[in-house]
């Protein structure tokens, strides 16, 4: 999906599906089997 443009260029939205594992300083960690995520990228 394109976005409004910027007065410095264009814009890309960018929806991510992902499966991950996050560690934490004790060394513990989570699993994330169906993370989503919505980004913008800017581009010239």
């Amino acid at each position: 999906m394109n976005m409004t443009p910027t007065k410095k260029g264009k814009t890309k939205k960018l929806t991510l599906e992902f499966t991950c594992r996050l560690w934490n300083e004790q060394g513990s960690f989570m699993d994330v089997t169906a993370g989503k995520a919505v980004i913008a990228v800017a581009y010239p």
